[in-house]
């Protein structure tokens, strides 16, 4: 696995509504901690952030798309709960993870959290850090398997 160097994403394009409805959803995220703001505000390594309606709520997204390409993928299927006695071995821990939900459980590490910023679009502009690990990233499964 590479180390993520600092990288220069072009920002999106969004209407002045949706850059409200963002600001909204980044508020939310504060309150609840997901998210603080850079302690750095180094513009170092950026992802943009948006949200997309879905029928019954807003769903705020990272786009990890560059991230991702640090990432390395093992294919992992699960057959059943029946194929669960050929894997599990005496003294091993098995748990159900609702992914759903798991997002917001899941903290980053201090000295990865510069890789998951995202600039504050409306005034005050500012870097903001993700400290929870967020549900966009291609290989959640296996990071929540180990």
């Amino acid at each position: 696995m590479r180390t993520p160097q600092p990288w220069r994403i072009k920002q999106m394009k969004r209407q002045p509504e949706d850059q409200l409805v963002d600001d909204a959803a980044i508020q939310q995220s504060l309150q609840a901690r997901i998210i603080q703001v850079s302690p750095t505000q180094s513009k170092g390594h950026l992802l943009n952030f948006f949200t997309i309606q879905e029928p019954t709520k807003l769903r705020p997204t990272l786009d990890c798309t560059i991230l991702n390409r640090f990432l390395q993928v093992r294919h992992f299927k699960m057959e059943g709960v029946l194929a669960l006695r050929d894997i599990i071995e005496q003294d091993d821990f098995i748990c159900k993870v609702n992914f759903k939900d798991a997002y917001v459980v899941v903290p980053i590490h201090q000295d990865s959290q510069k890789y998951w910023t995202f600039m504050k679009i409306i005034p005050p502009s500012e870097k903001l850090v993700l400290k929870l690990l967020p549900s966009t990233m291609k290989s959640l499964f296996l990071m929540l398997k180990i």
